[in-house]
Formats: C-alpha cells, sequence, structure tokens
C-alpha cells in the first residue's frame, strides 16, 4: 500500500470509521446574532468562527484559554453560546461541566452539544461515558436547558463500521497482522458509513446511532 504515502489527504478520509452525516453546527450557528460571544469547550485545536473563544486542557495552536473544563475560568453570565462537541465522554464528572457551562451562559443562550453512543474506546486522554438520546436530555434537563432540537448526527452505519473494525482488531491482534488487515478493512469498506446519508432519519436510527446532539436555551 505504497500508494498511501502519496495520496495522504485520501487516505485520511478512508480510515475513518464515522461520518457526521447530519452536521448541526452550522445550524446552530444561524441562531446566533454576528456579533455573539462563543465559547467552545474542548476546541482540540478548530474554530467554528473567526471570533470563537477556544478552550481545552491542551495547548495547541488555536487554544485561546488553557484550564479545568470542570472549573471554567470564564465569568458568569458572560457567553452567548456554548458548544461542546466530542467532550463529556472524556470529563471525570459530565454534571459538574454542564453546571460550569450553565452558570457561564446569559440568559437566552445556546448551548450545543454532541457526545457518543455506540461508539469505541477512544482515549482523550481518558474515555469514561456513552448516552442515549434520552439519557442525553435526561442529563441537560437538569439544568433548565430548554429543548431546541435533538437527535443523530452520527448514525447507525457508523456504528456498524466502528464496531466491525474494532472486531478485526481484536481478533487478529493489537501489533501487525491486526492492525494491518483493520488498514485494509477500512480501506475496502469504507463507504459503509456514507449508507447513513440514507438511514440517519429512519425510524430507530437513533437505537443504534453512533453520536447524538442536543442544542437548547438556558
Amino acid at each position: 500500500m505504497g500508494w498511501i504515502g502519496t495520496n495522504k489527504k485520501f487516505y485520511s478520509v478512508l480510515k475513518e470509521v464515522t461520518f457526521v452525516a447530519n452536521p448541526q453546527i452550522g445550524n446552530t450557528l444561524k441562531l446566533l446574532d454576528g456579533d455573539a460571544v462563543i465559547l467552545d469547550i474542548g476546541a482540540g485545536g478548530r474554530r467554528i468562527t473567526e471570533k470563537t473563544i477556544t478552550f481545552d486542557s491542551c495547548q495547541s495552536i488555536n487554544t485561546d484559554i488553557l484550564g479545568d473544563i470542570h472549573g471554567l475560568p470564564v465569568k458568569d453570565n458572560s457567553i452567548d453560546a456554548v458548544f461542546c462537541t466530542g467532550v463529556l465522554e472524556h470529563v471525570a464528572s459530565p454534571e459538574n461541566v454542564l453546571k460550569e457551562i450553565n452558570r457561564v451562559l446569559k440568559d437566552g443562550a445556546i448551548v450545543h452539544i454532541e457526545v457518543p453512543f455506540l461508539q469505541g474506546y477512544h482515549l482523550d486522554p481518558k474515555d469514561y461515558w456513552r448516552w442515549t438520546l434520552d439519557g442525553l436530555i435526561f442529563i441537560v434537563n437538569k439544568y433548565s436547558f430548554k429543548e431546541l432540537s435533538s437527535g443523530v448526527h452520527i448514525g447507525p452505519s457508523s456504528t456498524v463500521l466502528w464496531i466491525l473494525d474494532a472486531y478485526i482488531t481484536i481478533l487478529f491482534g493489537y501489533k501487525y497482522l491486526g492492525r494491518w488487515l483493520s488498514r485494509v478493512f477500512r480501506i475496502l469498506f469504507f463507504y459503509i458509513k456514507y449508507l447513513d446519508y440514507f438511514v440517519i432519519k429512519r425510524k430507530g436510527a437513533e437505537h443504534i446511532a453512533s453520536g447524538i446532539y442536543f442544542v437548547g436555551k438556558k
């Protein structure tokens, strides 16, 4: 597979086992004014908009604030929107994080949360939690966020691809053979995740979704 070295961008698409077939961040941004103060918690190097304030526990080129997510160094009632995507599964206390999000948001502000349901174990630096859609709605409702929308953003096809890929690695080991077969599998069957274009909005998709989201107002 020497071609990988000269087609890194193409291979990067193949190697991912998840695909966001129902992206929601753009829809949430449409709810905000142009001068809205946006905080992205656990930004991971991205910047949603040019004016977004990025927060993370690890420094990167795009990190504006460095600290502990359980105690945000941000003033009370000072933020118009918080994005927290692919983060809560990695923190020791998701409820404390949600309490902090509630604290820094202004009244009427927007919260956008994305979490995994059926995803394999992935360290960053730890991996603790998973949520059903009902479970996510339940936990955010404890902090009185009024639901604007919720549902599946990473569908069942990504779940299938991730499980099969992980199974191959477990079956053949985490050393050379298992890792090589995993790579071959992802190349041969990468298209499975794109079936979510057709599956993600079908009835029951949330029952085996890979990822779910909640958008609400304080």
